[in-house]
């Protein structure tokens, strides 16, 4: 029974894993540059291009603060074709109503002469879900936190560079309940929880180029790192050490941005991002470091995600109404691209999303205020290949509709001190 019930916890923990990263799933930092589009790589003149171009700090002048409030909520669907005999026959739709993600994210930076120093806490990525299927009902929050200082040099007046070195906090949680099939097991419903935590390193550097008094671009690398997990697995009634990992993909952005001489007061950018999902493995190389779950060939072969590249392209305008107020509006359109893995997680949910972006802001001299609403939708992308699954080996394809809908509102306080 153990064997069994350590087997549909790792079957969990993929589904998990998979929701929770492959469709690269990003909480995105800073008012302003979100309702844009999240087109700021080149536009960079707040505090918030310590996520975006670390380069953009140099354009900021004396010092200040600035905290970002976000509420971002998703609503997800996914009716799949494949049953696996585990778990008791259901019609294998999943559903979830994701519970309301809220961020605050504060930030300081100080302009010297040729350089500008800055500290912030920003999410890089995270979601937090119910899920329930006829087979399966569980809960899952995972959350990636950056927190650490960025410095831009001025090199010229016409160029700047920035690097940024962050300690990465990530926390997860996993609690549900498996319908066991009764053929395999006379057990109905099995509970199930796994905690975990873990910290590591991680760094961005960018550059930010005036090509003259009108068209600026910019451009910047988010490294790629790992970071392990080790926390408690409960089933049974029974408390189990564990560890795993997950990981940060690496991330490219490439804009630019251009202010109109014909119409005054209007801004215009643009961008290409990649997300190198191909290159980063999930969670589902697990050490249950217990003799007896460690000894099941299933639980410790590592899995490795048929991810593609996340290609993101989006564009982007403020208008200044007059001086104290500003309208803004994005347009993006990202989703999986280029070329697959080795192998693949039991379930592949590669979303591609549309969607758009509202802000405006209103200046009151040494104080800012932001406020934006961004709606993105993804949907209908399926896997038509025989899946090599790692555990099960070759399976059928794993066919479905898959729904997304993303609301985030958005506020902003900006204080010049």
């Amino acid at each position: 029974m153990q064997r069994l019930l350590g087997l549909g916890l790792a079957l969990c923990l993929c589904f998990i894993s998979t929701f929770a990263f492959a469709d690269g799933t990003e909480v995105p930092y800073g008012t302003r540059a979100v309702t844009m589009g999240k087109t700021f790589t080149a536009i960079a003149d707040d505090v918030s291009t310590i996520y975006w171009n670390p380069a953009g700090l140099t354009q900021l002048t004396g010092q200040g603060v600035a905290i970002d409030y976000m509420n971002l909520k998703t609503d997800e669907s996914f009716k799949e074709d494949t049953n696996y005999p585990l778990y008791s026959a259901g019609d294998n739709t999943f559903t979830a109503a994701n519970k309301a993600v809220n961020l605050l994210n504060p930030a300081y930076y100080y302009a010297l002469d040729k350089m500008t120093i800055a500290f912030g806490m920003y999410a890089m990525s995270g979601l937090a879900e119910n899920f329930t299927q006829t087979d399966i009902k569980m809960g899952s929050y995972i959350g990636l936190m950056n927190v650490g200082p960025v410095i831009g040099y001025k090199v010229s007046d016409d160029l700047s560079v920035g690097a940024g070195l962050g300690l990465v906090l990530a926390k997860s949680s996993l609690q549900g309940s498996l319908d066991i099939n009764p053929a395999i097991l006379p057990a109905r419903y099995e509970d199930f929880s796994l905690n975990s935590s873990g910290t590591n390193w991680n760094a961005n550097l960018g550059v930010l180029y005036k090509v003259n008094s009108d068209l600026k671009v910019g451009t910047s690398y988010r490294l790629p790192q790992r970071i392990i997990l080790k926390g408690k697995s409960k089933y049974l009634g029974t408390e189990k050490d564990f560890t795993t990992f997950t990981n940060i993909p690496g991330k490219f952005n490439l804009g630019a941005a251009y202010t109109w001489p014909q119409v005054k007061g209007l801004m215009s950018s643009i961008e290409m991002s990649v997300t190198q999902w191909n290159k980063a493995l999930l969670d589902g190389d697990i050490d249950f470091e217990d003799p007896v779950l460690d000894s099941i060939g299933a639980l410790s072969n590592r899995a490795e995600l048929n991810a593609r590249n996340n290609l993101c392209l989006s564009i982007g305008s403020e208008y200044k109404i007059n001086e104290q107020l500003t309208a803004r509006i994005g347009l993006m359109n990202e989703g999986p691209e280029t070329i697959s893995g080795d192998k693949i997680q039991p379930v592949q949910y590669l979303v591609k999303f549309t969607g758009y972006g509202l802000g405006m802001s209103y200046d009151l001299g040494q104080v800012g205020i932001n406020l934006g609403y961004v709606f993105l939708q993804g949907g209908d992308l399926n896997n038509g290949t025989t899946t090599l699954h790692p555990w099960l080996g070759n399976i059928n394809a794993n066919t479905g509709t898959y729904k997304n809908y993303v609301s985030i509102v958005m506020l902003g306080v900006a204080v010049k001190l």
